[in-house]
């Protein structure tokens, strides 16, 4: 993307006239392609620090075999209009019901673990992860491109 060429300067009035056809042109595709792009490659690394938060810090998702830990899930961000739709978590079949709830009768096997393992991360977090979207976005902005 080129900068703005600067086509007349009048000294008299103290103008300046500005050709800037390059940039809006390079701007408005940037911005309808590259961004988003890496906004959703961004994010969906981003979801890999919230669902390893989920595990490490309480309340911590149960570990009673295994396989709700091992059915960590991150969809490929897709946009609806100019929003980017990320979906993330854990796809085990009880998974939802133990994270709102959890069961009188269940046998937190994992000392630390509980209800709303996931929640309490998102809303805890909130800066962290977007720190962290930044951070990624940062990584492989384009740099010096046109």
């Amino acid at each position: 993307m080129k900068p703005p060429a600067i086509s007349a300067i009048s000294t008299k009035n103290l103008s300046l006239i500005f050709d800037d056809v390059d940039f809006s042109n390079g701007y408005a595709r940037f911005m309808g392609t590259t961004a988003p792009e890496t906004a959703k490659r961004a994010i969906f690394r981003t979801w890999a620090f919230i669902l390893r938060d989920a595990i490490v810090e309480e309340p911590r998702a149960p570990h009673k075999r295994g396989f709700l830990w091992n059915s960590q899930t991150i969809m490929t961000p897709y946009m609806i209009g100019d929003e980017i739709v990320s979906i993330g978590g854990f796809s085990i079949v009880y998974a939802g019901y133990l994270h709102d709830k959890g069961k009188p009768s269940w046998n937190w096997t994992l000392a630390g673990s509980g209800p709303r393992y996931l929640s309490t991360k998102l809303a805890r977090n909130a800066e962290k992860y977007l720190q962290i979207a930044a951070r990624e976005m940062a990584r492989e902005w384009p740099k010096g491109k046109g």
